[in-house]
Formats: C-alpha cells, sequence, structure tokens
C-alpha cells in the first residue's frame, strides 16, 4: 500500500511539473511574441509626449506638427514598408488630431527583403532632393508635401536575433522638415523613430 502511494505521489509530481513547465515555456513564447510587435513608450524627459530616442525596437515614433505632437498607439501598426519597382516606402502610421500617416518615398533603392534594410544603416537622406517624395494621409485624403528643407537620418539599422535567427531588422533615426499642410506653413520637428520589420509588415509587389 506504502509503495502504491508512493508511487502514485511520484507520477503527480512528475505530471504538475511537467505541467507547469509547459506553462511557463508558453508564457515566455508570448511575452517574446509581444516584445516583437508590441510598442514600448518611453516618454522623452525634454518632450514627453513623445517617445524617447532608443535603438532598443519599442516600435514606437513620434514628432511634433508645429505644436501637436503625432504619434504611434497602441492600435496602429506603426510603421510598414511597400517596396514596388525602383521605390521603397516608408509609411510611419500613428494619432495626430485622427489616424495618420507619414510617408517617406526612397527612390532608387528596392530591398528584396527586411534584412536588406541594413543598406540604410548611418545613411542620411535630404528630404529637397528631387526624387524623393513625402507623403501625408489625413482624413483619407493625401497630400504630397513640398519640402522646403528636411533631413532624414537612419541612425542604426541592426538584426533583431532570436535564438541565433534573424526574425527582424530594426530601424532607428530621426527626422525633420519644414513643409506646407492644407494651406499652412508647418515644422515637422523632433522626429525619432525604433520600430521592428519584419514578415507582417515588409511588403514587396512583385
Amino acid at each position: 500500500m506504502k509503495q502504491y502511494t508512493f508511487l502514485l505521489f511520484f507520477v503527480c509530481t512528475v505530471l504538475i511539473f511537467f505541467v507547469c513547465t509547459v506553462l511557463i515555456f508558453s508564457a515566455c513564447s508570448s511575452s517574446d511574441e509581444y516584445r516583437l510587435s508590441g510598442s514600448v513608450f518611453i516618454p522623452d524627459k525634454d518632450f514627453p509626449e513623445l517617445p524617447k530616442y532608443s535603438e532598443w525596437g519599442y516600435n514606437t515614433f513620434g514628432t511634433y506638427i508645429d505644436r501637436t505632437p503625432f504619434v504611434s498607439d497602441n492600435y496602429t501598426m506603426p510603421v510598414k514598408i511597400i517596396v514596388e519597382s525602383d521605390t521603397c516606402r516608408i509609411g510611419f502610421s500613428g494619432q495626430y488630431l485622427n489616424k495618420t500617416t507619414l510617408t517617406f518615398h526612397l527612390p532608387g533603392f528596392s530591398p528584396e527583403n527586411y534584412s536588406a534594410l541594413s543598406a540604410l544603416n548611418n545613411k542620411t537622406i535630404s528630404l529637397t532632393e528631387p526624387s524623393c517624395m513625402v507623403t501625408f494621409t489625413n482624413n483619407n485624403k493625401t497630400d504630397t508635401l513640398n519640402i522646403t528643407e528636411g533631413l532624414l537620418t537612419f541612425k542604426r539599422v541592426q538584426k533583431l536575433l532570436v535564438d541565433k535567427e534573424e526574425m527582424k531588422s530594426v530601424l532607428s533615426g530621426t527626422f525633420s522638415m519644414k513643409t506646407t499642410i492644407a494651406g499652412e506653413p508647418v515644422t515637422i520637428g523632433n522626429g525619432r523613430f525604433d520600430v521592428t520589420v519584419g514578415e507582417i509588415n515588409f511588403f514587396k509587389k512583385r
């Protein structure tokens, strides 16, 4: 009887350990998935309405349009990259009064996949170049901006590895410009981004 009780106790202990192990690993997996796709907003100490500049793949961006913040949120994919023929479109989407997208069109750049975005590392692009285009979508209306001065800088583009396997690319940098929106001259300043790009938000049109 004692042997039977001990055996039953041993089997129950092993089963409990197995179930707990599965639950722990499942939680870690869910946590990793959120960490890779979710957003982490850490306020800038000088501009608390914007996320601080970072290079950790926090999936955030932010800028001021004059004095009104335009920032990523927890409901909209913060960045989508669309590659078609010889142009790469990088669109940042979030909230500015309502849902808004600011898109940088980079001509002559056609990455085959998100890993190839590493070619942008440490690159600064003048937004006043005739071949470069920036569009602004608000209230389902898209305008091509006339940029009088502006820069887009990719300070760092790095690969995000999980178990030595590349999962995403992390793009971090800054931007600023002077332009006109709805007939009014505006300054888009203190722009910063720290976003991850992978299979779910990289699109290449064939």
